[in-house]
């Protein structure tokens, strides 16, 4: 999504006018400053447009209910793909889920804890 406020300034605008405390400053000298109208600025809105176009927001991708699960991030529900051939089978009908995983701490004296994570499949038709 653009931020469309992106390198727009308060109180500079279409008409271009100084305004005393918001976009100048109230006293310049001795003198106090008054609300008037300046010349068009002809580049700003070009430099607005060219701003927003290079603005490059992150876009998040919708995943398909079969890639994401039924579990959210975690890997549960997720599709792998078919099964591993056999000799010279191949499956292409069958579709492998993970439906869950176990996680195994190990733990040594000398080292940090490691995790393994073991899935548990289960081999679908398409």
């Amino acid at each position: 999504m653009k931020n469309l406020n992106r390198g727009q300034i308060i109180g500079v605008g279409k008409a271009n006018i100084v305004w005393p405390g918001l976009s100048a400053p109230i006293i310049r000298g001795r003198e106090l400053v008054k609300q008037e109208q300046l010349p068009p600025d002809t580049e700003r809105e070009a430099k607005l447009m060219k701003m927003r176009d290079d603005m490059v927001g992150r876009k998040s991708r919708r995943l398909h209910p079969l890639e994401r699960g039924w579990s959210g991030a975690k890997m549960a529900g997720r599709s792998i793909g078919p099964p591993d051939p056999i000799e010279d089978g191949t499956y292409v009908q069958l579709c492998k889920v993970c439906e869950g995983r176990w996680t195994q701490t190990l733990l040594a004296q000398s080292l940090a804890p490691i995790w393994a994570y073991d899935p548990l499949c289960a081999v679908l038709t398409v």
